[in-house]
């Protein structure tokens, strides 16, 4: 029977996961993309040979992605999508007879209709053992749902960001390079807002004669080529997963991305592949780029959806992001599909659409140096107990993230705060959302509201936000530090289990 090697991180969360199934029949395991979750899960399908097992997934990709890290027969095991399974009668469900359920990416068990076929499949083997694993149990754009909650009651075994996997060295940091191959069209919107705005003609003549040169200076010298050819070596021969947004936007940027690659001249070939829902020669086109070895070209799959989650590939050295997206979940996946436990290799993030209202840089440094703070911390109690040691403290520095637009965002937010009734209308909006909800804590269906929330702290941070202003938002208790509603919440949790009655 194979034996399935674990890294230490994963043992660790492995042997919490039989301690607690001897007292629960659900736990779920909560690990950052590329920690290696797949893992977890062969390691409990070879440690139980005799009983009959599902393996529940998304895709049919991700699951053929597990046979194949299995190399050989999975003992006793089906091998199910969540789509198939929701297809399915109650008596087909029956016949699996099984022991184990492995819910894979279970956060997508809040899907309506692939929700009802897990419940019909844990309603008809109530003893069984599930372990459910996935990079997030929180489905953000659904109202902040706890899947943790709704399928394991709270018995999360581990809970590991990519964030926390990164500054424990777990995965390795990437070189992010964040820009914009949007920049013209931010570029018309500021200047509508500015002709748009109440501020007198002198004053918006000043600021469209602002932008102007900076998206002159942006032209000139910061072209995406440019930043191509500035952060990868010359005769690059790496490979790319290139995220788009519908099938219109891949056919698009398909000869843009590639005109980019050979105008900044780190290679002389291109080759391109493409994947993503009902393209029958999707399965084809990944294939071809996993077996593409040629060290004189660069490999670039572009995809819609179909690597967000769930789907690793070893010798990916980077992720391009061409699609906009208001989804922690989304994000996170999208850039930890360049990063994998287990690689020394630097990867390479091009994050194109790091505009205002997009999750991006911003609120991964500010995840990053949430973590720092917490194990600095806990290398500070450690001294207390003063075992001789010298203990290395860790510095932000180390985690370097490439910014070729922060001048120009600067100055964007800037003008915008000079807009009379820009920054007004969006406080009204935050003033408004409290009335509604009480807090910002958990920020439900907001469109831009985010985005200027996380511009208002990063102003503050950098000390260019007015007195006034900071007036303002104090008298709506603002929270300037993230960090202290992760704190607070966490204060929450623990007194909720303390008062929670079992019946």
């Amino acid at each position: 029977m194979k034996d399935i090697k674990l890294y230490p991180h994963n043992q660790e969360t492995y042997d919490k996961i039989q301690a607690l199934w001897k007292t629960e029949n659900k736990v779920a395991a909560v690990q950052a993309t590329g920690t290696g979750k797949s893992y977890l899960i062969l390691k409990c399908v070879y440690n139980t040979p005799e009983e009959n097992k599902v393996i529940l997934a998304p895709s049919n990709y991700i699951l053929e992605q597990i046979e194949k890290e299995a190399g050989e027969q999975l003992p006793n095991t089906k091998l199910l999508t969540y789509s198939k399974l929701s297809y399915m009668s109650d008596a087909e469900i029956k016949e699996l007879n099984i022991g184990y359920i492995f819910l894979d990416e279970f956060h997508r068990c809040g899907a309506e209709q692939w929700g009802d076929g897990v419940q019909r499949l844990l309603n008809a083997f109530p003893d069984a053992k599930v372990l459910g694993t996935s990079a997030t149990h929180i489905r953000f754009l659904d109202n902040a749902r706890n899947m943790g909650e709704e399928l394991f009651n709270g018995n999360i075994v581990n809970n590991l960001s990519l964030a926390e996997a990164i500054v424990k060295k777990i995965l390795p940091m990437p070189v992010y390079v964040s820009a914009l191959y949007t920049f013209d069209d931010e570029v018309n919107n500021l200047k509508t807002k500015v002709e748009n705005s109440k501020n007198d003609e002198e004053s918006k003549k000043e600021m469209l004669k602002e932008i102007e040169i900076m998206k002159h200076k942006l032209n000139k010298s910061k072209g995406i080529p440019n930043i191509l050819k500035k952060h990868l070596s010359k005769n690059y021969n790496g490979k790319f997963i290139i995220f788009c947004k519908d099938k219109i936007h891949l056919d698009e940027m398909k000869e843009t991305v590639v005109e980019w690659f050979k105008q900044s001249k780190v290679t002389k070939e291109v080759n391109v592949y493409s994947v993503y829902s009902n393209y029958e020669y999707g399965n084809a086109e990944v294939e071809a780029f996993i077996e593409n070895k040629n060290p004189k070209s660069v490999k670039l799959l572009f995809s819609i959806e179909m690597f967000n989650e769930g789907i690793h590939i070893e010798d990916v050295t980077g992720v391009i992001l061409l699609r906009p997206t208001v989804s922690p979940i989304i994000y996170y996946q999208q850039i930890g599909r360049a990063m994998q436990a287990g690689k020394s290799a630097t990867p390479v993030i091009f994050d194109l659409v790091n505009n205002f209202d997009n999750i991006g840089a911003k609120n991964f440094v500010e995840d990053l140096e949430k973590e720092v703070k917490l194990e600095n911390d806990k290398l500070g109690k450690d001294d207390d107990q003063d075992d001789g040691e010298e203990k290395k403290y860790i510095d932000i520095s180390e985690f370097m993230i490439f910014d070729e637009t922060l001048e120009a965002m600067d100055l964007f937010t800037n003008i915008e705060d000079k807009l009379i009734d820009n920054w007004d209308v969006m406080y009204g909006r935050l003033e408004q959302y409290i009335e509604e909800y009480g807090n910002t804590k958990i920020l439900y269906n907001q469109d831009k509201l985010p985005g200027w929330i996380q511009n208002q702290r990063m102003r503050y941070r950098m000390n260019k936000l007015s007195e006034d202003k900071i007036n303002k938002l104090n008298r709506l208790n603002f929270v300037w530090e993230p960090s202290d509603i992760w704190n607070e919440m966490y204060d929450y949790l623990i007194e909720y289990k303390k008062n929670l009655i079992i019946v």
